[in-house]
């Protein structure tokens, strides 16, 4: 559905196949904001032409017109019920079939979540207390929250929400319209009720600016936290080093301002969200030790940001429609018996390097087969006759045509001590993929019989040709897509011109050792096109 979507304000997007589509133009990107409450000309002027508005009831990006369709995933407190707008929005793509299949799928997974969040927290005899706090600039107070989702979360992953306070004039309040937010204007009153919390999750809110820039020291600063308070043993998520944030998995800040995937993948993958909570629950446990957060990031502990890029876009629906710089690899002496696209594609990725994540798409195999035709001093190959073409023809199961005279060579030149390519092409692939693929087996597989053929055709000469004197090559095509594209490539093509390439595929079993140079023969190449895509990132 990605390649449907026109226009886009990128400002807070976390997904990197919607960065690259905006980068290469797919997508147009325009600020949705709005001008005393209405839709900016330069927002109506984009959309205009577009049949269908997302937008939430906020009005966020709505266009006054009936085009605007509310999604209000966030404003659906149920952690299955937020994951199950997937339906919805499939409606409008014919995509209802997709939709529960991964809905499904997510049900599934949550399911087996809580069973795990139960079965730790039954084990550990004790229910982590866990409090979702902020310091709000606009009402100016320190905010507790416990909002229908988070509690479910912590629920679920075996935790109990600490308990909210009662209102108590010039100290903690409530808003009228909210009832989940428990405002302190006494930050002495906030930390009182946080002496018995063991998970502590800061939600305030970084602008502007990068969430980089708030680090534990900004925690401790903003809640009034001295060094003997994280010493005292009186705060049980500081002597654990259990303070969070929900700002691990952001984007790179290019159009202004730094996004969080936590109001993304965050609200739509409820299943994955938990996993997080039931590591910073029970970080001692066996499955906090395997699993790395995607949203909670430990203040306390440093842990690197993970920032989403266009270049990390693993979608292979995005690379033709952005496509990149392309590199065509030949790759000799392949051996079909343990040849496989993947493990071709595992050997060209292994040549990037380690810090890349440049998109890197095989998108064709134009494969030849070579016939190294010896003779004790001179061979002559009738190339281009209707004998020599029909006889690997019938071999191949394939009709069998040459690009032309190309070669310079007459019918029945002879051949001294030198070596010479012509190229044949076989014709009619039919569906083309698996075809050529049958094709270039049976020219491995059936190798003498080819020989045979070649030489009952008329060429003249052929003594010691055999089987082993059959090999394949194939010239592959790669195109790498993102930010770091031309270096990952200038990267790439070096290693493949330094010999790294050939050396790995011959180690890996995939390819034999270059034959010895300076052996009398010549070689006919029979192209086979294979129409093969698959993705490496």
């Amino acid at each position: 559905m990605q390649a449907a979507i026109k226009v886009l304000d990128m400002t807070y997007v976390t997904s990197a196949c919607l960065m690259r589509l905006a980068e290469c133009g797919s997508i147009t990107h325009t600020s949705s904001a709005s001008v005393d409450y209405s839709p900016s000309d330069s927002w109506l002027a984009a959309t205009s032409d577009v049949q269908l508005v997302l937008t939430d009831s906020w009005g966020t990006g709505s266009t006054g017109t009936v085009r605007d369709i509310d999604v209000d995933a966030s404003f659906d407190m149920g952690l299955l019920n937020r994951g199950e707008w997937i339906k919805f929005v499939s409606l409008f793509f014919n995509a209802e079939e997709a939709a529960n299949a991964v809905f499904n799928s997510l049900s599934t997974t949550l399911t087996a979540a809580t069973f795990a969040g139960t079965a730790l927290e039954s084990a550990a005899g004790t229910s982590p207390k866990v409090a979702f706090v902020a310091w709000s600039s606009w009402s100016k107070s320190w905010v507790m929250s416990n909002a229908t989702y988070k509690a479910e979360y912590v629920d679920q992953a075996g935790g109990v929400l600490a308990a909210m306070p009662a209102p108590t004039a010039g100290v903690v309040s409530y808003s009228s319209y909210d009832n989940t937010a428990a405002n302190y204007v006494d930050v002495g009153a906030l930390k009182t009720a946080l002496r018995s919390v063991n998970v502590l999750i800061d939600e305030t809110v970084v602008y502007p600016g990068s969430p980089e820039t708030y680090t534990f020291a900004s925690f401790l600063t903003t809640f009034n936290f001295a060094a003997a308070d994280v010493t005292s043993g009186l705060y049980p998520f500081l002597t654990a080093n259990a303070v969070y944030r929900e700002d691990k998995t952001m984007n790179d800040g290019q159009y202004g301002s730094f996004g969080l995937d936590w109001f993304a993948n965050g609200i739509s993958q409820p299943q994955l969200v938990l996993n997080d909570f039931i590591a910073a629950l029970f970080p001692t446990s066996t499955f906090a030790k395997a699993y790395t957060t995607r949203w909670l990031r430990n203040l306390g502990k440093n842990e690197p940001f993970a920032v989403v890029e266009s270049s990390q876009c693993a979608d292979p629906t995005i690379a033709p429609i952005c496509g990149g710089p392309t590199a065509y690899l030949t790759v000799p002496n392949l051996q079909p018996a343990n040849f496989t696209a993947a493990a071709l594609q595992a050997a060209v990725l292994a040549l990037l390097p380690s810090s890349t994540t440049a998109q890197v798409v095989v998108t064709d195999f134009p494969v030849s087969a070579v016939l190294s035709l010896h003779g004790p001093t001179s061979v002559a190959l009738p190339q281009g006759t209707p004998a020599f073409l029909g006889a690997l023809g019938s071999v191949l199961g394939y009709p069998v045509s040459t690009p032309g005279a190309s070669s310079g060579l007459a019918n029945g030149r002879r051949l001294l001590a030198s070596s010479l390519q012509v190229p044949i092409t076989v014709d009619s692939f039919g569906s083309r993929g698996a075809p050529a693929a049958t094709a270039m087996l049976t020219l491995l597989n059936n190798a003498s019989a080819v020989l045979a053929a070649v030489r009952a055709a008329g060429a003249a000469g052929v003594t010691n040709s055999s089987a082993s004197d059959v090999q394949v090559a194939a010239t592959v095509t790669v195109t790498v897509a993102g930010t770091n594209a031309v270096g990952a490539m200038s990267s790439l093509q070096a290693a493949v011109n330094a010999g790294q390439l050939n050396s790995a595929l011959v180690s890996a079993g995939l390819a034999a050792p270059a034959p010895p140079s300076g052996a009398v023969g010549l070689q006919a190449h029979v192209y086979a096109l294979l129409m093969l895509a698959a993705l490496l990132f």
